[in-house]
């Protein structure tokens, strides 16, 4: 017999998104490209997406380590840098 434990999930949806972001689609497309490859940075993983100076300028602003992998943002760091390059690009 083999040792398994299980659980029971329980989800209560939202009546409201926790972020708010200017473009839904791109930003699915954004969190799909950073967590496409495993172990690389969210640098690296962004390659071809975002400039590097896009990604240099996002990093500075809100303080976050050049060398971050996607699975330590939040989804409020993703939303952040969804709606900063928005802003970037007009």
């Amino acid at each position: 017999m083999p040792n398994v434990d299980s659980c029971f999930l329980s989800l209560i949806f939202r009546d409201e998104s926790r972020v708010i972001v200017k473009n839904e689609e791109v930003f699915f497309k954004l969190i799909r490209t950073a967590f496409n490859q495993r172990r690389k940075t969210l640098r690296n993983s962004l390659d071809g997406l975002l400039t590097k100076e896009e990604l240099e300028c996002f990093f500075k602003r809100f303080e976050i380590g050049k060398n971050v992998r996607p699975e330590q943002l939040s989804l409020e760091q993703f939303a952040d840098l969804n709606n900063y390059l928005d802003s970037v690009r007009g």
